[in-house]
């Protein structure tokens, strides 16, 4: 099976999964300052990226240090532990039940979660600006 695509759409959503905690690795705590090594910082799905339901989902994405990444691909029980640990049951449930659903976005849709994805992501900066700090949750599109 071939590489998913990576397109604006994944961009703007790893953005705000690595900004929603501050380029700060959900597993291990390392922090990336900014520069270019925040591209050690990767934006990890817990259920794949082929799953279009979840996709774009807050849900199924952690900031994890490259490092990390390679663990998690290679033990995926330590990584449902991880996504457990951050989630919780509740919301792993959700998650879980949002990923059966069969989804095929339009390109009109996609461009209307881009937009509402930048509006988030200039949010979170504007928030970061201003001196806050710790994880900032952003509104999922739906």
């Amino acid at each position: 099976m071939g590489a998913i695509k990576r397109t604006k759409y994944d961009a703007i959503f790893s953005n705000l999964v690595r900004e929603r905690v501050d380029f700060t690795c959900e597993r291990c705590g390392h922090y990336e300052p900014p520069g270019s090594g925040r591209q050690a910082m990767h934006c990890s799905h817990f259920i794949s990226r082929g799953n279009h339901a979840v996709r774009y989902d807050p849900l199924n994405a952690l900031c994890i240090c490259a490092s990390c990444h390679k663990f998690l691909g290679e033990n995926p029980y330590e990584h449902t532990k991880l996504v457990m640990s951050v989630l919780g049951g509740a919301l792993m449930e959700i998650l879980q039940d949002k990923s059966r659903r069969i989804m095929r976005r339009r390109k009109h849709d996609l461009e209307d979660m881009y937009q509402h994805y930048k509006g988030e992501l200039a949010k979170m900066k504007e928030r970061r600006a201003s001196g806050e700090s710790g994880r900032i949750e952003f509104v999922g599109y739906d």
